[in-house]
């Protein structure tokens, strides 16, 4: 089992991070954009998995402490902004979640453009749109690639698209 404390795993998922967004950056171009068309049971549950996850995110009573611990593993790695400190909780995930909405902004809408699965692996290409309170909606376009074991999202690391 991988102790997510150890210095070495963390020179490792970081070299893993991006394998992962390279693959993610090569594979985008070339996927349809009907993807579940032609994947495995296993693959269409993942997918499936990270789209409810990341559509949740619109609620309006969209409660981050119980969706993360829901959807995410424990432990897990998560990056939802790529240069930032990976998160190894559930609870660490939640809070930062949690501390970008604070000002009263919350997710109104998310846009899958192409989603698609290799095994554990779903990369999604999609626009995430913020409303924030008396400012213009931030948008943000997104590829998100995601490791999905047993019903759970293992890791998660989004990178700007744009």
């Amino acid at each position: 089992m991988t102790n997510f404390n150890d210095t070495s795993f963390s020179r490792r998922a970081l070299l893993a991070s991006a394998g992962i967004g390279g693959l993610a950056a090569w594979m985008l171009p070339q996927a349809a954009s009907a993807t579940e068309a032609g994947a495995t049971p296993t693959e269409k549950a993942n997918i499936e998995v990270v789209k409810h996850f990341i559509s949740g995110w619109t609620k309006k009573s969209y409660d981050a402490s119980k969706e993360m611990a829901t959807y995410l593993s424990s432990p897990c790695l998560v990056r939802p902004v790529e240069d930032k400190p990976a998160l190894t909780t559930p609870a660490q995930a939640a809070t930062v979640f949690i501390d970008f909405m604070k000002d009263g902004s919350r997710v109104g809408r998310v846009d899958f453009h192409r989603i698609f699965a290799t095994g554990p692996l779903v990369v999604t290409r999609r626009t995430d749109v913020v409303l924030v309170p008396n400012k213009p909606d931030a948008i943000y376009e997104i590829a998100g690639v995601f490791l999905v074991k047993d019903g759970k999202i293992r890791e998660w690391i989004d990178y700007n698209a744009a």
